[in-house]
């Protein structure tokens, strides 16, 4: 038998398992023995663990999906509220031009200057995630 059965003795990645250590109180030793003694789940100490690390990994990653979902929903309120900002921007400045009051026209560019150039600035915020 020896280094001729099963790939000449090595051991595949995925069958290698590396031992993971930790020093935890005895108090806090024997409450996870306990549960493992009185729990159907798990055979051993190891399984408990594994499991835990597992679910909380899982956990974590899923709240970070749920944290990118919302900031998505809430970039697409943000892009719907310069929309509508942009379009009452020009219905202003339409507005305002059509009055022959040349004060009044040059209030409504500079209002849509600033307007502008603070739409950009927020929208290029959200731009460095």
């Amino acid at each position: 038998m020896g280094e001729n059965s099963q790939n000449n003795g090595e051991v595949s990645e995925e069958e290698e398992k590396k031992v993971v250590g930790a020093r935890v109180k005895e108090k806090r030793r024997q409450k996870w023995e306990q549960y493992v003694d009185d729990s159907a789940e798990f055979g051993t100490m190891a399984q408990l663990i594994r499991t835990a690390v597992e679910k909380e990994i899982s956990e974590d990653e899923s709240e970070y999906g749920r944290i990118r979902h919302e900031l998505g929903t809430l970039r697409q309120d943000v892009d719907r509220l310069f929309s509508m900002i942009d379009d009452n921007r020009v219905q202003i400045v339409q507005e305002i031009g059509e009055l022959n009051d040349p004060s009044a026209r040059d209030v409504a560019e500079e209002t849509a200057y600033v307007m502008e150039r603070t739409a950009d600035e927020v929208g290029s915020v959200g731009d460095k995630e």
